[in-house]
């Protein structure tokens, strides 16, 4: 999910664009990360109905973007 903070957006473009898989880390703690896997990815929205779903699920508010991933084996 993609907010509205500075230079976000852009990020979150030049991110959707990028051909290859890129590794993912879940954040446990502080200091405290954990490898998940390889993804990349298959798809976004910028749609406002698609994304207020998203939205009301994680609490967030103001997202720009969601973006899918599909995980690379």
């Amino acid at each position: 999910m993609v907010g509205q903070g500075p230079g976000v957006r852009q990020e979150a473009e030049l991110f959707c664009a990028h051909p290859a898989a890129v590794p993912v880390f879940f954040k446990k703690a502080a200091d405290l990360w954990e490898y998940i896997g390889n993804f990349k990815v298959s798809r976004w929205t910028e749609d406002p109905e698609e994304i207020s779903g998203f939205e009301e699920s994680s609490g967030r508010t103001n997202l720009a973007r969601v973006i899918f991933l599909n995980e690379c084996k």
